[in-house]
């Protein structure tokens, strides 16, 4: 598979697309182990799910510090959906700094 096309081929996720993306590029050889082996598929689900309960994790974590539950919903839509975007964004932004520093050692 040439390197041209840096899209993923599949499509769990986010992280599993970064991930994907990840081992075509600079894991060539491994990308294409796993991909002949069937490996690849199980790996990218379990990298997804598990980036995924860590940014829940995160998000849940950050909302309740902040007051962010169902009481700010009720007492003000528009300022829960604007703190819930600022948690969204933070925790995006710490799971590609993570993935990307995790990668990078690998």
């Amino acid at each position: 598979m040439a390197n041209k096309d840096v899209g993923s081929v599949y499509h769990f996720g986010v992280f599993a697309n970064m991930r994907e993306i990840y081992l075509r590029k600079h894991k060539e050889k491994l990308y294409k182990k796993m991909r002949e082996s069937g490996e690849l598929e199980k790996h990218l689900r379990a990298f997804q799910y598990h980036h995924a309960v860590i940014a829940e994790k995160m998000h849940q974590k950050l909302a309740e510090e902040r007051g962010v539950n169902h009481q700010l919903l009720r007492l003000n839509y528009i300022e829960w959906v604007s703190e819930t975007v600022k948690i969204q964004e933070e925790v995006r932004e710490y799971m590609i700094q993570l993935i990307n520093s995790n990668m990078q050692k690998s």
